[in-house]
């Protein structure tokens, strides 16, 4: 199971955070040298809800997601 993400609008972005339902950190990516798409493996993730952080240059955005 993976995340994909694109970068369509061209943000600087400069981290991805994985956030278990408590707030605790489960994983970080640094995204400044990567390209206009990428992927975040989840296959060690157990099953459940998680929040993904995205962090740019303009500001944060957090979105809820699940692993089946």
């Amino acid at each position: 199971t993976t995340i994909r993400l694109r970068n369509e609008s061209q943000l600087t972005l400069n981290q991805a955070t994985l956030l278990d339902l408590n707030g605790r950190t489960i994983r970080t990516v640094d995204l400044r040298n990567l390209g206009k798409e990428f992927e975040i493996g989840l296959d060690h993730f157990a099953a459940g809800q998680y929040f993904l952080r995205l962090q740019s240059d303009q500001g944060t955005v957090t979105r809820k997601f699940s692993v089946e």
